[in-house]
Parts: structure tokens; sequence; C-alpha cells
């Protein structure tokens, strides 16, 4: 199957990702990519506040890219061995406060300039067919 759903975020953000960074989770975790124009953004702040639920964010196969000023970061919270710590990436001029979600597909899911609560993405993630038959497997395995 051909994903062409990854054009959007490449082109939105082509200083921070490559296709090939977004390839390599494709089918194998939800992707939140934040961006911030400075490491104090309350924005970014309160974004990163509502990210500590780490077994929430385990069980629903989520990894955070994060770009501010000119430092990246890669946190997985399913395999956090693959996780980076922060490291200088030459971004061009990130002005305001973004985050996207992007599905194991590798599609934009949704995009805001707003903090998105935790309520609100786990209702995005939980109502996705992938999710939802990720529920019902965990189920009969009960």
């Amino acid at each position: 199957m051909k994903n062409f759903t990854l054009i959007p975020l490449i082109i939105a953000m082509p200083f921070f990702l490559s296709a090939q960074d977004l390839q390599k989770h494709q089918w194998e975790n939800r992707l939140i990519v934040i961006q911030a124009p400075v490491k104090n953004d309350p924005l970014l702040l309160k974004q990163l506040q509502g990210l500590k639920e780490i077994n929430e964010l385990k069980d629903r196969k989520i990894a955070v890219y994060q770009f501010v000023e000119n430092e990246f970061r890669f946190t997985d919270h399913v395999n956090p061995s693959k996780s980076t710590p922060w490291q200088a990436r030459k971004t061009k001029g990130i002005t305001t406060f973004k985050v996207q979600l992007i599905g194991l597909d590798g599609g934009v899911k949704l995009e805001k300039t707003t903090p998105l609560t935790m309520d609100e993405l786990y209702a995005i993630i939980d109502a996705m067919p992938m999710r939802r038959r990720e529920l019902r497997r965990k189920e009969k395995d009960n």
C-alpha cells in the first residue's frame, strides 16, 4: 500500500524530518511531533506536562519528536533504548508552537497550535481502527 499521507508533514517540516525518519516508525509507532521556538515556551511546557503518563503512552505505541530552538530530541516510550538525548539540528526559524499526531499508517491525524490534552489524544487514538483491533486482541488474551 502506498503511503502518500507523509507528504503534508514533510512539506510542513522539511528541515526537521525526512521521509526516511518517518518510515522507520510506520506500523511501529504513533508519533507526536512537537515544535516550539524556545525551551521555556508555556505551550511547550504544558504539552510536555501531559506527556508524563508513560504507561498510557507505551500502551498506545507513542513516540515523541521535539524540535525546540535549534535542538532535536526523540523519545520512544515503547523502546526507551531507541530514544536520543537533545542534539543540535539545523532548523529554520521555528516561530510558533505546533503539535502533530501521526498514526501508525504515517498519516497526519491531527495538527494543533495549542497543546493537545491527554484526554483528546487518547480519544483520537482509541477511535482509530488499528487501536480498536489492538484492544480487542488484548481483551482476547486476558
